[in-house]
């Protein structure tokens, strides 16, 4: 499997109301789990995962933040 990081960043006005409501409506493990950080003005949530496809990483942010996620292939650096 490859290694993927994902990245979600929201607007710091929708942030907590989306998180909150992601959780309520499904447990959203990404919600739950994700690494939360403020930039600026912007929330964002980060989480490293080992599944097969980008669209496997994809399938972990629930469906109101899949349009604000990035998908970030990862590689092992060679020695």
């Amino acid at each position: 499997m490859t290694m993927f990081v994902i990245e979600v960043s929201l607007p710091g006005t929708r942030a907590t109301s989306r998180i909150r409501q992601a959780i309520r409506a499904v447990g959203s493990h990404f919600a739950a789990q994700a690494n939360w950080r403020r930039q600026g003005r912007a929330v964002i949530g980060t989480m490293s995962v080992d599944v097969p496809d980008d669209r496997a990483a994809l399938m972990i942010v629930p469906p109101a933040m899949r349009a604000d996620a990035r998908i970030h292939a990862t590689q092992a650096l060679a020695a």
